[in-house]
């Protein structure tokens, strides 16, 4: 279910939630990211990305999972990037070469052992240009009303 706001000229809310038919099993390979309980702000901070994108463009999707440590950049320095980016995204800039790329959309942006971000949009692939993240945190409330067990409707009030 992608967020109801969803708006693709502007590329805002960009993010979806998807229900799973049966838990993933996890193990020393597989493990689970904690999602935000307070919003991210250390700029000049480094984040991971990692994704099956491509490596350069263009290019063919790689056969392991690549990650990269990436560096996030002030809000006002995001902000400024484009009329596209407001207070819901968060920014990351590396060298030229280095980033998202394409197949890396929908990617977790991890700090501290928790996703601060989504891989939404950029200027394709690493061309010296911020990466913009949709800022899970901004999020929150929608995903924990969409995560959360429901109650059956057969359930006995008491």
């Amino acid at each position: 279910m992608g967020h109801p706001q969803y708006n693709s000229l502007l590329i805002r809310h960009d993010l979806g939630l998807i229900e799973l038919e049966k838990p993933i099993e996890f193990n020393d390979k597989i493990k689970p990211v904690g999602l935000p309980e307070e919003d991210f702000d250390k700029p000049g901070g480094t984040a991971v990305l990692s994704g099956w994108g491509t490596t350069s463009y263009p290019g063919k999707a790689p056969n392991d999972l690549q990650h990269i440590n990436v560096n996030v950049i002030p809000q006002k320095d995001c902000l400024s990037t484009s009329f596209r980016v407001t207070n819901n995204n968060i920014c990351t800039l590396n060298k030229k070469g280095e980033g998202a790329c394409h197949g890396d959309s929908g990617g977790p942006l991890v700090a501290d052992d928790v996703q601060i971000g989504i891989v939404s949009w950029g200027k394709p692939c690493a061309k010296g240009q911020p990466d913009v993240f949709t800022r899970v945190y901004s999020y929150m409330d929608w995903i924990n009303e969409h995560i959360k067990p429901k109650e059956s409707a057969n359930a006995i009030k008491e």
